[in-house]
């Protein structure tokens, strides 16, 4: 198997590393950036060829395409893989909006594509058990939820300016878009639920350098079909960086620390928390676990993956009413 990565920055050398970890040899990975030093530093550090080309690189010996590419250009490459008949991951959010995307759908399923949109968290080995003891019920009917993912922004690149990449930019997916994309994906898969409508606000008081009209917070209200309402909290500005989720039922509260490796579900009766999952786990396995599935997936030749294509689009159409709901005086916008 030929795999194709497009896209040499943190996360493309984090998808060449997976492959690696998963006994994809050097030989069998090609990487694409249009810019120099990413190229020398994936040759250099993986020993992978790559190519500053992608509308003219042949793609007949390719098994598939990793996607991690700047979230804007997401879906132009999209189209251009499934429409050369290539297999496709793509780093989530699969799109900013949806123009593209039931062309994306059309091409991936008439040519029996595996298409995977990405969505690591599934793969930590706490998650399948968070989900499953919250699909028995484990907290009860779930009456509210509410969850925070901040980082430090310069941290992400120390080496460039935020301004060298997307992340400063929210018309680029940054500005804490894409990890509204996220975080909200997993969400959507440990929920099973459909989204009605966003509240989203805004806001840029720090010093950093942003795009004109980025902010660097974001906090979005969203409301679910049953009317069970999810309270998230964006920004990247805390050099602490907190990332957690907390959901309350009729029975009690399960939360997790995502840089733990134990989630926790509170005993009322007891008066304590008891701690479920792995002692230890490495937040980078997770990646290397979705990857090796996508690679079990291609070598079954199912097409069969946990983020469905559906859930992909309601994420852009998320991401889409985030954006009018800030620029209109955080109206409620209805999905």
């Amino acid at each position: 198997m030929l795999y194709f990565v497009a896209g040499l920055g943190s996360m493309g050398k984090r998808r060449v590393r997976c492959l690696l970890a998963n006994g994809v040899g050097p030989d069998s990975i090609i990487g694409f950036d249009h810019r120099q030093d990413r190229r020398k530093e994936a040759e250099e550090k993986y020993q992978i060829k790559t190519t500053d080309k992608f509308d003219d690189f042949k793609f007949d010996k390719t098994t598939a395409v990793i996607v991690s590419l700047w979230p804007h250009l997401h879906i132009e490459y999209l189209l251009k893989i499934a429409r050369a008949g290539k297999n496709w991951f793509c780093e989530v959010p699969l799109s900013l909006n949806t123009d593209g995307l039931d062309e994306l759908k059309a091409l991936t399923t008439k040519n029996n594509l595996l298409g995977a949109i990405g969505s690591q968290m599934i793969f930590h080995p706490a998650s399948e058990q968070f989900k499953k003891q919250l699909d028995e019920n484990a907290a009860g009917s779930l009456i509210t939820c509410w969850g925070v993912s901040t980082s430090y922004f310069p941290d992400w690149h120390p080496y460039e300016k935020m301004t060298d990449y997307y992340l400063a930019d929210i018309s680029q997916g940054g500005a804490n878009i894409d990890i509204v994309g996220h975080d909200i994906q997993w969400v959507l898969w440990l929920l099973k639920r459909k989204i009605k409508s966003v509240i989203a606000t805004s806001s840029k008081l720090s010093n950093l350098e942003f795009a004109a009209g980025s902010p660097d917070t974001i906090n979005t209200l969203l409301e679910f079909e049953d009317g069970l309402q999810f309270n998230f909290h964006f920004n990247g500005v805390d050099k602490a960086c907190n990332r957690g989720i907390w959901l309350a039922g009729e029975k009690t509260t399960m939360t997790w620390d995502l840089h733990g490796s134990k989630y926790k579900i509170y005993d009322a009766r007891q008066g304590q928390w008891t701690a479920y999952g792995p002692d230890e786990f490495e937040y980078e396995q997770a990646y290397v676990r979705e990857i090796k599935h996508f690679i079990s997936q291609l070598g079954s030749g199912s097409t069969d993956w946990p983020v469905r294509f559906e859930d992909g689009i309601e994420m852009a159409k998320l991401i889409m009413a985030v954006n009018k709901s800030i620029s209109n005086n955080s109206m409620k916008v209805t999905l």
